[in-house]
């Protein structure tokens, strides 16, 4: 129909994986990231061992990126006539 090779491996895969396991181990997953994002938990403030997942974090980076685009690049004040 859409002329996609037909293969039978990555069918099975995405027909067998349950909506129930990732309610439940999604979270798990996606915690560590969470919490080393540096909204909750800051670099400075985590033990050493730990500091490397800061850099792994995909939430951080997507923080960050976020925090430069609306705060960064010589944007100037804004005026609050309130």
């Amino acid at each position: 129909m859409t002329g996609q090779p037909l293969e039978f491996e990555r069918f099975s895969i995405f027909a067998t994986t349950l909506l129930m396991n990732g309610v439940v181990f999604g979270p798990f997953f996606i915690m560590p990231f969470t919490i080393f994002s540096g909204f909750f938990l800051h670099y400075r403030d985590a033990p050493y061992v730990f500091r490397w997942l800061f850099h792994i974090s995909f939430l951080k980076h997507g923080l960050v990126g976020l925090m430069i685009s609306v705060y960064g690049m010589g944007r100037p004040k804004l005026i609050c006539t309130d």
